[in-house]
């Protein structure tokens, strides 16, 4: 059994549906939560979005975090399991570009909008000089998100390896690492949270960590800046649910699902702390960024 169970907190950044002064107040509200409990976060922004929040952008890196990168605008024409190597090359390359004078430096880490990857996309990745990629959701069955004929993610390698240029759910030698986000058939997301609550949660962490116990694999969360604002109200609908929305898209999968979360944010705010706060009362947790995890895989996997 492994002693050292790394947690890797990753929270993903959206203006293209939401007003970027919404955004700036949830970060806010993150940025007091994370500074609360001292723990360190892996935040993936679209470029666009980090240019419209680069007040925050520099605020969070000067109290810990990472930003990493996830993608050039999030809008749906951005699907990167579909799109050729030459408009990967030429959206991601001016993603990273963007990002990285924000920064002053690369982006080291990267998220595929909607978790939506192909080989393309990992080939684009190392060329551009990315250390880790964590757009490959293993474990999870595809009703449950967008890609509900998917299978490859159920089926996937749950360990972080470096993945194939021709397929991202195997291994391969690209130089980056994919470290998959932790999911047993349910994905580990905030939205899951959202939608079976606090004590379901807590039971799949359980599963995950004694997992990671086993096997030294990360457990990687994903949340929302919006998931940590208590003071957002409660989330309204444009539109009544429908048959509709249990007609899978392209884009969403099943929208009836959005339709079952938690819509009070105060709620929400509640049970994500007191999720995060009970996976840090386990013996052996240790919060990281991305880019330190990566530093450790690359120690460890070292030449004798």
């Amino acid at each position: 059994m492994k002693s050292f169970v790394p947690i890797l907190l990753t929270c993903d950044i959206h203006t293209h549906v939401q007003e970027v002064e919404e955004v700036r107040e949830d970060l806010i509200s993150t940025r007091a939560v994370f500074s609360q409990y001292k723990w360190p976060c892996t935040f993936l922004f679209p470029s666009k979005s980090a240019e419209s929040l680069c007040d925050q952008v520099g605020l969070l890196r000067d109290e810990g975090h990472e930003i990493g990168c996830h993608g050039l605008t999030h809008e749906p024409s951005e699907n990167l399991a579909l799109l050729p190597l030459e408009e990967q090359q030429a959206i991601l390359s001016q993603a990273t570009q963007r990002l990285g004078e924000i920064l002053g430096e690369r982006p080291q880490t990267f998220r595929a909008p909607v978790f939506k990857v192909s080989g393309h996309t990992v080939q684009v990745l190392d060329t551009l000089g990315y250390q880790a990629d964590l757009s490959v959701v293993a474990g999870r069955l595809g009703i449950f998100g967008s890609e509900i004929y998917n299978l490859r993610p159920l089926l996937g390698t749950r360990t972080p390896y470096h993945p194939s240029i021709a397929n991202p759910y195997r291994k391969g030698p690209a130089n980056l690492w994919e470290i998959p986000v932790s999911a047993l058939v349910l994905p580990f997301l905030s939205n899951t949270e959202r939608l079976l609550g606090l004590s379901f949660m807590k039971h799949l962490f359980r599963v995950l960590y004694l997992e990671a116990k086993i096997t030294g694999k990360p457990i990687v969360f994903v949340l929302h800046a919006e998931d940590l604002n208590p003071d957002r109200g409660v989330q309204q609908f444009s539109s009544r649910l429908s048959w509709r929305h249990f007609v899978p898209t392209h884009r969403d999968g099943f929208q009836f699902r959005f339709y079952l979360f938690e819509r009070n944010w105060k709620y929400v705010h509640r049970d994500i702390v007191a999720l995060l706060r009970y996976m840090q009362s386990f013996p052996g947790i240790h919060f990281m960024r991305v880019k330190d995890y990566v530093q450790v895989l690359n120690q460890s996997h070292a030449p004798a």
